[in-house]
């Protein structure tokens, strides 16, 4: 396959896919049965749209839906378990059946869509819906954060700051304008609400439990200096939950590795904010790389793994787009997130043993 969804964003193009689509004998000529792909997409966000959006729309090419739409099938599409030969179909199947996160993307972006029109508009029903589906996300969040929950949402101060966030009622661009459907829209709110209501004098870490050293707490205190503004609270819950996929897809010895490499994480980042020195900041250093050779035995097979889960480790990084600027945000994050991933889903030795074994045995 030619296409990998690492070279796409939710602004591109429906012809940045072809390489993609190609590869299924349905969607070809490109030229001619390209327009397959926009009238599919077409008819299903009328389908999803039908409980919350009066307006007829055709869904055109050149829309921000559109593409939104186009980016998160591919995303999922490329990530299902028997991706390929799973094709377009399956996968909207199961996003409408299984969800990801607790539902379906497709329609939540639908969903976002329709609320970013209706603030201009007379009508409320897309709110409506959004607080009858997804009502409960935002009152647990509420709840532990100590904060009073009535029946009637509208009722709750929290909730109208919170929405008035995602829409971008309260002076700043809407946080749900960056929502790209990686993961189901349940996180984000959650996050919203957090990040609208949370005391400005509070300090905050990215993270429940640290240990102790100097370069640890320097890591936490990275992560505490700006307030961040709903958006980037809601991509920072879309990053931890891809970064949970990423990392239930990766085998014992990949877990194993990871986290040796994210061990070295806060001494590199402490040196890098006191020299303010980001280049490289998201690779692994050379030095790492060479002790991770001899975890394994050292050998062309085990080199050949290492650098691999290396550039894997580093393609994920990269779907995010993330550069010097966005480290004091989302390191900290990467690697407080691992930490708990490990305690969570913890690698037994015996599976660890086999696969080693079961890669590297002569």
């Amino acid at each position: 396959m030619l296409f990998k969804i690492e070279t796409c964003s939710p602004e591109s193009e429906l012809d940045a896919y072809r390489g993609w689509f190609e590869s299924w004998r349905k969607y070809l000529p490109w030229e001619t049965k390209r327009d397959r792909i926009v009238g599919r997409l077409d008819r299903l966000s009328r389908r999803y749209r039908e409980p919350f959006d009066p307006r007829v729309m055709t869904l055109e090419e050149k829309s921000p839906l559109f593409r939104r739409l186009l980016y998160c099938l591919a995303y999922h599409w490329v990530r299902m378990k028997d991706a390929p030969p799973t094709d377009d179909e399956a996968t909207i199947r199961s996003l409408e059946t299984q969800g990801r996160g607790g539902s379906n993307p497709l329609c939540d972006l639908t969903l976002v869509d329709a609320l970013l029109a209706e603030i201009h508009e007379n009508r409320t029903l897309a709110k409506t819906y959004l607080e009858r589906r997804f009502g409960g996300f935002a009152v647990r969040t509420a709840r532990q954060m100590g904060l009073q929950v009535m029946t009637d949402l509208d009722g709750c101060d929290w909730w109208l700051n919170a929405y008035y966030a995602m829409v971008g009622l309260n002076g700043c661009k809407p946080a749900l304008g960056t929502y790209a459907g990686r993961a189901g829209i349940g996180t984000w709110i959650r996050r919203v609400v957090y990040s609208a209501n949370r005391p400005s004098a509070a300090s905050e870490t990215l993270q429940s439990e640290l240990e102790s050293d100097d370069s640890r707490g320097s890591l936490s205190n990275a992560a505490q200096t700006a307030r961040l503004s709903p958006a980037r609270e809601a991509e920072l819950a879309e990053f931890s939950a891809a970064l949970e996929d990423f990392w239930r897809e990766r085998s014992p010895l990949e877990k194993t590795l990871l986290l040796y490499w994210n061990e070295k994480t806060p001494k590199r980042f402490v040196r890098a904010l006191n020299t303010e020195d980001y280049s490289g900041i998201w690779d692994v250093p050379v030095d790492d790389v060479r002790e991770a050779y001899k975890l394994c035995g050292v050998g062309l097979k085990s080199k050949s793994f290492v650098l691999e889960l290396a550039a894997r480790r580093k393609e994920f990084l990269k779907k995010f787009e993330l550069d010097e600027n966005d480290a004091k945000t989302f390191l900290p994050l990467y690697w407080s997130r691992l930490v708990e991933l490990a305690r969570q889903y913890r690698v037994d030795e015996e599976d660890l043993v086999a696969d080693v074994q079961r890669r590297f045995a002569a």
